[in-house]
C-alpha cells in the first residue's frame, strides 16, 4: 500500500490497474489482521489486542474502494480522530447511572445540544 501511494503520490486519479492493486493490498491487509485477531483470540492471549480491528480498518476499505476515483492522499482518513476522543468522553459520562439504551439516548441528546451550540443554532 505504501509503495503504491508513494509511487503515485502526485496523481489526482489512479488508473484502474493501480487502484485495483491498491484495493487488493488493503483487503489483504485487513484479512491478515482479522486472521491474527481470531488466532490470538482463540488462544485467550492478551496480545490479541495488538491485532484488534478498529473503525480505521473499515475506513481504509472504503478508501480502497474509491481509489479509482480519487487518490487516497487527497482524502484525510484521520479527520475524525479528535472527534472520537470527545465523543468517548461524553459517552462515558452518559453511562453513569444509565443502562445501554438510556445512555445512548442521553448521548444523542448531549451531542445534539453540542452540535447546535457549534452551529450557533442553540434554542
Amino acid at each position: 500500500m505504501e509503495w503504491i501511494m508513494e509511487t503515485h503520490r502526485d496523481d489526482d486519479v489512479w488508473s484502474n490497474g493501480v487502484s485495483a492493486e491498491f484495493k487488493q493490498c488493503v483487503f489483504g491487509y485487513n484479512e491478515l489482521l482479522n486472521s491474527l485477531c481470531k488466532f490470538y483470540g482463540r488462544r485467550g492471549e492478551k496480545s490479541m489486542k495488538l491485532f484488534n480491528t478498529v473503525p480505521k480498518n473499515h475506513y481504509l476499505a472504503h478508501i480502497a474502494l474509491v481509489a479509482k476515483y480519487i487518490n487516497p492522499r487527497l482524502a484525510w482518513c484521520y479527520m475524525g480522530e479528535d472527534f472520537m476522543q470527545k465523543i468517548r468522553r461524553i459517552a462515558g459520562g452518559c453511562m453513569r447511572g444509565n443502562d445501554g439504551i438510556k445512555a445512548g439516548a442521553k448521548l444523542m441528546m448531549n451531542y445534539r445540544t453540542g452540535f447546535a451550540c457549534v452551529c450557533g443554532k442553540f434554542e
